[in-house]
């Protein structure tokens, strides 16, 4: 459970083939709206900090994040089932509940 109201959402990415050129946010399947990179990325193989202003309302929400990099490949929604979940690169979907 998380406060409602104007709050910044941070968070990490990862591109390890090429590095991260951007990440997108959206709420309950709204628009995609692009968060602000935070740090430069030395190199591919590090993660990338990412923060994006929200303002959710009480209630329940579905929060979902997904990275181009930049090669500008975007992370898939869906990946192929692996045994083990080995490279499982789809987009997260986190559930919070807002008061």
């Amino acid at each position: 459970m998380l406060p409602a109201g104007q709050q910044a959402l941070r968070g990490y990415a990862w591109a390890p083939q090429a590095g991260v050129r951007r990440v997108d946010v959206r709420v309950n399947g709204g628009l995609w709206q692009e968060a602000r990179l935070i740090d430069p990325q030395p190199n591919p193989y590090t993660w990338r900090r990412f923060e994006i202003a929200l303002d959710p309302q009480p209630g329940e929400a579905v929060i979902e994040t997904r990275a181009m990099d930049n090669r500008g490949q975007v992370q898939p929604a869906t990946v192929p089932f692996n045994e083990g979940g080995y490279d499982f690169g789809a987009i997260p979907k986190f559930r919070v509940r807002f008061a």
